[in-house]
């Protein structure tokens, strides 16, 4: 009580500062102080421990109010996450100080665990809690375990492809580190290495194990002492390696009669360097002209290496030898003696004892074997067979074959009972042989109605009084035997529910048979199962039954278009299950695409009127391509009818490039492929008939054809051509096709600068030239990569010269010597080289006068100045010599102060005159210009 004192006086010393006085005694604080509001982590949080081991300290949190006042008599809970262990106490109450403990038990994992302490109850609030966190490790091993490399397979004194690994856990199955594994081998077959591993911190160990030589299964061993499992046993399986040698091991020296097969078998054994048995391999049996034979000429090898053949002696007696051969090692010879011995013992082989339904034949052939005096098999002694009590043997007479073994089939009376064989060689010792066979009751072989049908009944509607037919064998017994399907039918008509299956009894009994047929006949069924006679019944008259399937009395239209109602719609007829028409109304027929996918618009169930189903705004929407067309009575499920129609493509919707639409090319040169479109309908499918207009809307450039183009059967429309114009950048082409979307497609080539399209001619000086002299003419041929090669041919008022090669820069010289005064027309034609193609030079026009000597420009102002605004008039005067005289042509560019005075003035008898208007005021230089 003393401390609560205590602590009651530290309380009014407080509420002293508060300006107010609280008297101190049991049950009493200050108003709204003690209520918890927080709670934390006081102690043991963040521990650090063994996985599933209880930790060293105990979790601690304290509870305080809003001052930070200790909460005392406050329930706490504690609450692990899954996989974090246990706390003991699951609660605690706070003591004075507001502290409640408890112990917490890790998990048994490896890794960050967390526990919630939350405060429950009394005046706390909802969701007051803590989390506390701790990181469990490893605990001490205790199991040791194969991680990997076990029941591994290699050859003998190799390493096996994997390492052997060993995992160490703790209790709670987590990796354990730093612990030793010790490798051994069993025996002295092979090695491990290292001997001594130490777990990594993934609790594992490795080693590699090099097999013994000895083929079969091997084993290692990791110990690791006082762990369970220890030791751990790894299995391994060593096979054998290279084949060395062939080994005989049985069947030599044997003797038999001359032309049969020795009594055993020669057998050899594959084995590698180690001795070890090699399966799977091919061993050659080796017979010489006159040997006999062997059967197998090749075996393989078993597991154990063996290979094993027989041999049949020659029809001669002596003494033969054959060889048992494989590549690359020694072979092994084989001897066997052919004797002449006489047949002396006939013994049963098998047969006897055998049971087959009356008439039937046994299931094995009867089989007697006849030996010599030494046991040894006789071939072709003719073994007599006699059938005792009825029935009969498959021969009367057979010989034996080269095993000594004569066989007869045996096939048994009509009449239920046991029956005897007996086969005899006169003069053998065990002659006669009797065999002795049982005849059982036959297998079904006819059918038998046991109750007849109901003589009337409604076409389709299953019978009221259902038929029961039993199975009997041929002499007419009842076989009990189940599971046997029955058929119904009829002829005229058809059935329905026309299965069954016997029962345990051999009856079979129908229970929803119905007979389908036109109303007023009678119609006998017959019951039949494959091979069994069958039986027919009584006759049952029909009358009309319920709506069973359905005809149409008018067919839809074989072609439509997608999404386009039908031409013809169709009309169906409601029938009974024998085809007869019902007068019916208000019965549901619906409609529906069976294959071709997609589905059915417009009104897809319809009501009979009068029995007729008639259909008025169907279509296909989807794509082209055939489908098949369901029509179906509501509520019965084989009413099925259908019918197939081809859908084709709906009307135009849209249009698209299928070539190309951005392409690269040479001036003047087609395009690598024309632009080309494809026009669909709104399924995607191709529309054949649509007129699409081409057009070039950029870059000059051609196409062809200029006409509308109409797209094929399967959509498209293509150009023949479209050649690109003659300048380099963009070229552009448009397809149209209106109201289509996606209309106009645009169709882009960029041209590069062509690729030997470009020819430039000139001349030299002097230009114009001078009669009688030479004038050197240049083409050159420019492209849009690399030298263009060939020739140029020039013309000289239109007469072609001789062709000129083009030199290394693209470029060919022409001289011509004009003997005339007057205009002359020289033109150049490229014809291509290599990759370049032709072009032609637009032809130059060369005027050959006299050559001008002397230009004289003549004016009264010369250096005067004149008044501003005055007109001046000069004259320019070109003086020509000869030879061969004449009067210059030409014009002459007059120029003040450099700048052109108007046009040309044209010369007339080699005078030329300006008269250069008003003059602004400051200095002026006239000059004049010739222009040939």
């Amino acid at each position: 009580m003393s401390h609560f004192r205590r602590r009651c006086a530290a309380f009014v010393a407080i509420a002293a500062v508060a300006l107010f006085h609280l008297g101190c005694g049991d049950g009493v604080g200050l108003p709204d102080e003690l209520v918890p509001t927080e709670i934390k982590a006081f102690s043991g949080d963040d521990q650090t421990g063994p996985a599933g081991v209880k930790l060293d300290l105990p979790v601690v949190v304290r509870v305080t109010d809003r001052s930070g006042r200790p909460v005392a008599n406050q329930n706490v809970a504690f609450a692990p996450a899954s996989g974090s262990g246990s706390v003991t106490p699951a609660s605690a109450t706070t003591d004075n100080e507001g502290k409640a403990s408890t112990f917490w038990t890790l998990g048994p994992e490896a890794g960050a665990q967390s526990l919630t302490a939350r405060a429950q109850g009394g005046s706390a609030p909802d969701g007051l809690d803590v989390g506390l966190t701790a990181h469990a490790v490893s605990g001490l091993a205790t199991q040791i375990q194969v991680a990997s490399g076990n029941e591994q397979t290699g050859a003998v004194s190799s390493a096996l492809p994997d390492s052997l690994v060993a995992r160490v856990i703790d209790a709670g199955g987590n990796p354990v580190a730093h612990v030793e594994v010790h490798w051994s081998v069993s025996g002295d077959e092979g090695s491990i290495s290292p001997e001594v591993v130490v777990t990594g911190e993934d609790g594992l160990a490795a080693a590699e194990r090099v097999l013994g030589a000895r083929a079969g299964d091997q084993s290692a061993q990791a110990t690791a002492p006082g762990l369970d499992g220890s030791p751990l046993t790894f299995i391994h399986t060593a096979v054998p390696a290279t084949p060395s040698q062939l080994i005989k091991v049985s069947g030599d020296g044997q003797s038999a009669p001359a032309g049969f097969q020795l009594a055993d078998s020669l057998v050899v054994r594959l084995v590698d360097q180690n001795d070890n048995p090699i399966g799977g391999r091919a061993v050659t049996w080796v017979v010489g002209p006159g040997e006999g034979s062997v059967d197998p000429v090749n075996s393989m090898t078993t597991p154990q290496g063996l290979a094993v053949t027989r041999w049949t002696m020659p029809p001669g007696s002596g003494t033969f030898s054959i060889d048992a051969v494989f590549s690359g090692v020694d072979p092994v010879s084989f001897t066997g003696t052919s004797t002449s011995d006489v047949p002396t013992k006939i013994e049963m082989v098998s047969g006897d004892h055998q049971s087959a339904s009356v008439g039937g034949q046994l299931p094995a052939p009867l089989r007697v074997k006849v030996t010599d005096g030494n046991g040894n098999p006789v071939e072709n002694v003719a073994v007599t067979w006699t059938a005792n009590t009825g029935g009969s043997v498959g021969a009367t007479s057979t010989g034996t074959d080269a095993s000594g073994i004569a066989e007869v089939t045996r096939t048994l009376g009509i009449v239920p009972g046991t029956y005897t064989t007996t086969a005899a060689v006169d003069g053998l010792s065990g002659s006669p042989i009797t065999f002795t066979s049982t005849a059982n009751i036959g297998v079904a072989a006819k059918l038998a109605i046991v109750t007849q049908p109901s003589s009337n009944g409604q076409s389709g509607v299953p019978l009221e009084t259902q038929p029961v037919v039993q199975l009997q064998d041929a002499f007419g017994n009842n076989v009990a035997q189940s599971s046997r399907g029955i058929t119904a039918g009829v002829t005229g008509g058809s059935v329905t529910g026309g299965t069954a299956s016997t029962d345990g009894t051999g009856k079979a009994t129908f229970s929803s048979l119905a007979v389908v047929g036109s109303a007023g006949q009678s119609f006998p069924i017959t019951f039949s199962s494959g091979s069994l006679l069958p039986v027919t019944s009584d006759p049952v008259t029909l009358g009309a039954g319920d709506a069973a399937k359905l005809e149409f009395i008018v067919t839809p239209s074989v072609q439509v278009q997608a999404g386009v109602p039908w031409i013809q719609q169709p009309k169906l007829q409601l029938l009974d299950a024998g085809g007869n028409p019902l007068n019916l109304s208000r019965v549901n027929v619906a409609a529906n695409v069976q294959t071709g996918g997609d589905s059915l618009g417009g009104e897809k169930n319809v009501l009979t009127d009068n029995g007729v189903a008639t259909f008025t705004d169907l279509s296909v929407e989807g794509d082209a391509g055939p489908r098949t067309i369901r029509f179906r009575i509501g509520g019965v499920s084989n009413s099925a009818i259908t019918f197939n129609l081809t859908v084709v493509a709906g009307p135009a919707a849209t249009i698209a490039a299928v070539s190309d639409v951005s392409q690269n090319g040479t001036a003047g040169d087609p395009v690598g492929e024309p632009p080309s479109v494809i026009v669909k309908d709104k399924f995607g499918d191709p529309v054949s008939g649509v007129s699409v207009t081409f057009a070039v809307t950029a870059g000059g450039g051609t196409i062809a054809p200029t006409t509308a183009v109409t797209t094929g059967a399967d959509g498209t429309a293509t150009l023949t051509s479209w050649s690109l114009g003659p300048g380099a950048g963009a070229n552009t082409v448009t397809a149209t096709a209106s109201g289509l979307s996606g209309s106009p497609v645009t169709f882009n080539a960029t041209v590069s600068g062509g690729v030997g399209t470009t020819t430039s001619l000139s001349a030299g000086n002097p230009s114009p030239s001078v009669a009688g002299e030479s004038v050197d003419f240049t083409a050159t041929v420019s492209s849009g990569g690399g030298t263009p090669t060939g020739n140029v041919v020039f013309s000289v008022d239109g007469s072609n010269k001789p062709p000129v090669a083009l030199d290394g820069s693209g470029q060919a010289t022409f001289s011509v010597v004009f003997a005339n005064v007057g205009s002359h027309t020289v033109g150049a034609v490229y014809s291509g080289g290599g990759a370049f193609s032709g072009s032609t030079a637009t032809p130059s026009i060369q005027t050959v006068n006299q050559a001008a000597t002397s230009l004289a420009l003549v004016s009264d102002h010369d250096g005067q100045t004149p008044p501003q605004g005055e007109d001046i008039e000069f004259t320019a005067t070109l003086s020509v010599t000869a030879p061969g005289g004449g009067t210059p042509t030409g014009s002459v560019q007059f120029k003040d102060n450099g700048a052109d005075l108007g046009s040309p003035a044209a010369l007339s008898g080699g005078v030329a005159t300006l008269t250069t208007g008003a003059l602004t005021e400051g200095t002026h230089t006239i000059t004049a210009e010739y222009l040939p």
